[in-house]
């Protein structure tokens, strides 16, 4: 042992016996049984440093067979200490690599059982990808692992397979061709083993998402006929049908299969339906009929209806209080998740109180991701408005859609939306999104639904709703998505790729924040976390020369929301606050909004600028007449105030109220500046004949004219309203509406009149 690594070993305090121990797991003879915890910690303390995994290396390279040997044995602390060795010594090591993946190839053959042939598949998968090798000629060994009672193997070969694919397509889709030849070919009187057989609708079940080699396969006359025999002969073996079902469901992701499907297995899955008593087969033949259904319509082949095909779905929930957490529940959800994306389906299944309660009450148990997906699908279909998610990336639902909306069959059914609000009050109430948090599986097509989930129950704009749910934590887990689906930058926020639904999970919050208290929301995160997120509502960025292309989508229904959800935000009572959304929308985006031909669109940005004018950023865009951009500007919101919409005239006076009120020195700079007062004074008078019934209006004009007459009181600026007559009639006028006007309106008049 060298002077460095002997050193490196002191400092990691492993002794020179410690060391001869370990290594005695890298004989060929030594079992597992005899693996202590020291031992694991030694070597995985030894290869964690470039040094001392000089050891192991040499180890490797005098018997590369003893050395995966010991890997094997140490099973997931056994990949950690192969992939540091690789890290550190075999990286460019092309020739070593190889041998090494031919000798574990060996003992995969010579595995004895599924824990030892996962172990070496793991071994195997961490030597391609850390080296980047490719064989395709393994694949006949690989693919001949490939079985019905282990999906963890199952899974790890398609990802070996699939990264083969990547490296070298033509010679690995060659090779996986040839293996399926062979056990199709194999037998001339199609009598192919049962473990064969099973090998072979397994192999071709996994590889149908990834290869159209296997389409090729699936629709060949030896494939039928086998098919067809090995059902005819072992029509009592569950396994047998079972299996041949899942692969039937597998191909209908091919149109060509499933066209093939309808013309030679559509009889044995009717049959199967009406007569079989094995639950499992019943029901997985429905879920392949379901997903024939587009080319069943076309065929105009005789089969059992949609609805019959929903009633008997219905019929096993009906039948069971509680759902069995297995492979027939798999079966059920995914069915229901095709069958929701029809009309009468989804109007049916929305009065099924006791289901839908089944299926909220099972979703906690569930350890399978599958199933919790599908029933996140069911609930999307179910509380999904028609159009809302026309932009939307949907891939899901589209696909879905091609199953069970018969083709060229124009649906004349619509539905309700009141009877969709109250399915989704109804989830609402039964704490659907705190069942969801609390789910046991999380991964992010689940996230995905659940998100969608919240977007379509937040259709509903009733307060009652939005504090429901953000009582059971919207707000945490919306933001939690965004972050994570976001890049964050100088301040400002984009999707690391384009996502639909992540813009959703926005416009969710921003609909939240429209009508809640935003302090009550936020325990977690600190309110200034969401203003970036709702900033990319407002579309492309006027001052920027690039902006992102999704940004061009945004409607004018998510400006006005978020908007709406930005002047609620502002109610609160924090200058700083108020400053960074002043500094994140002014130059960027109200600077454009206050003068949209979309009537909303502008009030609301009025709205929100009048609950942000006593910041002195905010007073400065306004009223500080030294700046000629600013000059016009206020020239225009007094233009405005003359405005045929109402809510935007409330909106500017309650902002020029504010601002005269607050502030002495914006009364001087409107008074100082003859163009502006001369031009108020006029629209004031206009407004006052126009609407001088309208109270809500008159009385913010008299506190305005107020604010104004009190700052000019012993001022030369007082001749200003004392030579117009028509002002002072017109506050004459506003003294014998009511008290309320009576008061300031005489202060206003006497003034005025005092000093004529």
């Amino acid at each position: 042992m060298s002077e460095s690594i002997a050193e490196q070993l002191d400092r990691l305090h492993i002794s020179d016996s410690q060391v001869d121990e370990a290594l005695r797991v890298f004989n060929i003879n030594h079992s597992k049984e005899l693996i202590t915890p020291n031992v694991v910690e030694t070597l995985v303390k030894c290869s964690d440093n470039h040094i001392s995994a000089k050891i192991l290396f040499d180890l490797l390279e005098e018997d590369n067979a003893a050395f995966l040997y010991g890997i094997g044995l140490l099973d997931k602390d056994g990949i950690k200490v192969l992939s540091n060795v690789l890290h550190y010594y075999v990286r460019d090591n092309n020739r070593l690599g190889f041998e090494m993946l031919k000798v574990n190839l060996r003992f995969l053959k010579e595995s004895l059982n599924d824990e030892s042939t996962l172990c070496y598949l793991k071994i195997y998968f961490n030597l391609i990808t850390k080296l980047e090798l490719v064989n395709p000629h393994h694949l006949s060994i690989l693919l001949g692992l490939i079985n019905v009672k282990n999906d963890e193997i199952n899974s790890l070969i398609l990802l070996i397979v699939i990264n083969f694919l990547q490296k070298n397509e033509s010679e690995s889709n060659e090779q996986i061709k040839d293996y399926l030849e062979i056990l199709v070919d194999e037998d001339i009187h199609l009598n192919i083993a049962n473990k064969k057989y099973l090998n072979l609708v397994k192999v071709l079940e996994c590889l149908f998402p990834i290869t159209p080699i296997i389409n090729q396969i699936y629709t060949t006359e030896k494939m039928k006929k086998i098919i067809l025999e090995k059902i005819r002969v072992e029509n009592r073996n569950e396994m047998i049908i079972v299996e041949t079902l899942r692969l039937v469901c597998s191909s209908c992701i091919d149109d060509k299969c499933r066209s093939f499907n309808v013309e030679h297995y559509l009889d044995l899955l009717s049959f199967a339906i009406e007569n079989s008593l094995n639950d499992k087969i019943k029901y997985l033949s429905v879920l392949a009929t379901i997903k024939l259904w587009n080319f069943i319509q076309l065929d105009k082949k005789k089969v059992c209806s949609i609805e019959d095909l929903y009633s008997r779905l219905v019929e096993y929930f009906n039948k069971t209080d509680n759902l069995d957490k297995d492979e027939l529940l798999t079966y059920i959800i995914e069915s229901l998740a095709y069958l929701t994306i029809n009309h009468k389906v989804k109007k049916s299944l929305r009065s099924e109180q006791s289901i839908i309660e089944q299926l909220i009450g099972v979703l906690p148990t569930l350890n399978e991701s599958q199933i919790v997906y599908g029933i996140l699908v069911i609930f999307v279909n179910l509380s999904q408005f028609k159009d809302n998610n026309k932009s939307q990336d949907h891939k899901t639902i589209d696909y879905l859609k091609n199953y069970s909306q018969p083709s060229g069959e124009k649906q004349q059914f619509k539905e309700d939306p009141a009877e969709i609000n109250s399915f989704n009050e109804s989830l609402n109430e039964q704490n659907i999104i705190s069942v969801i948090s609390s789910l046991k599986v999380k991964n992010s097509n689940i996230m995905s639904q659940f998100i969608n989930i919240i977007y379509n129950i937040l259709f509903n704009q009733s307060k009652q709703v939005k504090v429901k749910m953000v009582e059971q934590g919207a707000i945490n887990i919306l933001i939690d998505y965004m972050i994570q689906h976001s890049k964050i930058k100088n301040g400002e926020t984009s999707p690391i790729k384009e996502n639909e639904i992540r813009l959703n999970s926005i416009r969710s919050l921003s609909r939240i924040l429209i009508s809640i208290n935003p302090k009550l929301g936020f325990k977690k995160y600190d309110i200034k976390t969401c203003i970036p997120f709702l900033i990319e509502l407002l579309g492309p960025n006027i001052n920027k020369n690039f902006n992102e292309e999704y940004l061009y989508d945004i409607t004018s229904l998510d400006k006005f929301e978020t908007l709406m959800a930005l002047t609620n935000i502002s109610a609160i009572n924090d200058q700083e606050l108020k400053k960074y959304i002043i500094n994140k929308t002014f130059d960027q985006y109200l600077d454009n909004f206050i003068i949209d031909n979309n009537e909303d669109l502008q009030r609301c940005s009025w709205e929100l600028i009048a609950n942000l004018i006593d910041e002195p950023i905010m007073l400065a865009k306004f009223f500080n007449f030294d700046k000629k951009e600013v000059l016009k500007r206020c020239l225009i919101m007094i233009k405005l105030l003359n405005s045929t919409n109402n809510r935007l005239q409330i909106a500017i006076s309650n902002l020029l109220v504010n601002s005269t009120q607050d502030y002495q020195f914006i009364c001087y700079q409107i008074m100082n500046k003859l163009e502006i007062i001369n031009e108020l004074i006029k629209v004031i008078n206009q407004v006052i004949q126009n609407q001088f019934n309208d109270d809500e209006l008159m009385i913010r004009l008299s506190y305005l004219l107020n604010n104004l007459i009190t700052i000019s009181y012993n001022q030369e600026y007082l001749k200003i309203f004392q030579t117009n007559n028509q002002l002072i009639t017109n506050i004459a006028k506003l003294i014998h509406k009511n008290d309320e006007f009576k008061q300031i309106s005489i202060d206003s008049l006497k003034m005025i009149t005092e000093k004529s």
